[in-house]
């Protein structure tokens, strides 16, 4: 009996009995979820298809012969003004119905434009000139017409060009305080482009009282927030053009981004290829100044 005894205690080093060491269960290993690519919360393009977007916006023209934007031989504070439009999706849209507008009410020196039916293929762009003034090259349409056949302008890079046929100077954009707000057939405010002495308004949407040199329309409370909204820094010299398409694209100075004071007609950025451009504010001389009123030939 005490042999037997002393064996079972010699057989554990310890001298003391060991319970049979437990397996652990199998843990099933959670599938692990897949990172996202760098960026993609904001690679995707900032407005859903089928709508467009602003693209360039001249709202200051530029003195002498350096603001003829719409290539008719001379400048006018008014008439060579535009906005630029491109199809940032990879399947054409149809504008048919909509509508570019500024931050005056209607009938009160608004700044307006009504597309009719023409088809813009994926990448293309379209340019709308003010028109005040203007005289015209190559198929150009205006709101009750698509451009002539073969109706791509090659003056404008063979990009599709309007006009608004403004006839009053009191029309048009105001050089340091205004927006262009383009909206879709259904009403929906689909890109909202704005520029303000005062800087960008609170990020939470407007205000519901204008900042002073903002006109009372640009803040009015109420209306939806557009799908996209896009401060811009003021410019006198060129046009502002948004570096991208995507989510985290912003507008920069023309002039520094591309060497030049304006390109109506084309726009290189590909989708996935931002800029990296350095804003900067440049302040027109005077102060709240408004193309429709201070420009001079």
């Amino acid at each position: 009996m005490l042999f037997v005894l002393a064996m079972c205690v010699l057989g554990q080093p310890d001298g003391v009995a060991k319970e049979p060491e437990k397996v652990p269960a199998k843990v099933p290993v959670k599938e692990a979820e897949k990172p996202e690519a760098p960026g993609s919360s904001e690679a995707k393009v900032a407005v859903p298809f089928p709508h467009p977007m602003i693209s360039e916006v001249l709202f200051a023209v530029p003195t002498g012969n350096a603001g003829d934007a719409n290539k008719d031989g001379k400048r006018d504070v008014c008439g060579d003004e535009f906005v630029e439009l491109v199809n940032p999706h990879d399947r054409a849209i149809q504008l048919f119905g909509y509508t570019l507008t500024d931050s005056q009410d209607a009938g009160k020196g608004q700044v307006r434009f009504t597309f009719p039916a023409v088809e813009l293929a994926p990448g293309a762009v379209v340019v709308v000139f003010n028109g005040m003034g203007s005289t015209w090259s190559g198929p150009v349409g205006d709101a009750k017409t698509s451009p002539p056949p073969p109706g791509k302008n090659e003056l404008f890079a063979g990009a599709l060009v309007f006009t608004m046929k403004n006839s009053k100077s009191q029309i048009a954009l105001g050089n340091t305080g205004d927006q262009v707000l383009l909206s879709a057939p259904d009403k929906t405010a689909v890109h909202r482009v704005y520029w303000s002495e005062t800087g960008p308004e609170p990020e939470d949407g407007p205000t519901k009282e204008a900042a002073p040199g903002v006109p009372p329309s640009l803040t009015k409370a109420g209306k939806a927030r557009p799908l996209v909204v896009d401060f811009v820094p003021l410019m006198s010299k060129c046009s502002v053009q948004r570096d991208g398409v995507l989510g985290s694209g912003r507008f920069v100075s023309h002039l520094e981004a591309e060497g030049a004071a304006f390109s109506p007609g084309v726009y290189m950025v590909a989708r996935g290829a931002e800029k990296k451009v350095e804003p900067s504010v440049e302040k027109p001389a005077g102060t709240g100044e408004k193309s429709k009123d201070a420009g001079t030939p």
